[in-house]
């Protein structure tokens, strides 16, 4: 998923080596897919594309590509992060701040989370795995984006 803060657009990109697939909000392709969960100026992903040539090469969440046609998504990557996600997204709809980002990422992370990254642009939060702990249980580090760029430049 990619952002744009100031034009409040944002994109969903899903690809393989050969083919790729462009998804903005209120995208009538994502309704396409009867396992999709759609929310008005809203795009989120968990690990099942909704893209029927992505979806059929896909043997993540359930998926046989050996077989002909779709499988309906299943297990935790669709059940937590796709649909658990479009659900929190759906309760805070309107009113999702960088802390309430952080609390659904807690939600979704599953124990192999090692880097959550929670963007407000020109801010933006990252939490790495620390031992045996997830990145979204070892506290996040508070960056802005204009900061590092400008350092970044006077550096040069």
């Amino acid at each position: 998923v990619i952002a744009d803060a100031v034009k409040k657009e944002a994109l969903v990109v899903e690809a393989t080596r050969s083919h790729v697939a462009f998804f903005r909000d209120d995208d009538p392709k994502e309704k396409e897919a009867a396992y999709a969960f759609t929310l008005p100026q809203a795009v989120f992903r968990g690990d099942p594309a909704l893209d029927p040539t992505i979806r059929e090469l896909q043997t993540a969440s359930g998926g046989e590509p050996e077989k002909p046609g779709l499988e309906p998504p299943t297990g935790s990557a669709y059940e937590i992060r796709y649909l658990k996600h479009g659900h929190l997204v759906q309760e805070n709809y309107g009113k999702i701040t960088t802390e309430t980002a952080q609390s659904i990422a807690h939600e979704l992370a599953p124990k192999s989370n090692i880097q959550s990254v929670v963007y407000e642009f020109p801010e933006f939060c990252v939490a790495n795995a620390e031992g045996d702990k997830r990145a979204v249980d070892s506290g996040y580090y508070h960056f802005n984006f204009e900061e590092l760029e400008a350092r970044a430049s006077s550096a040069s």
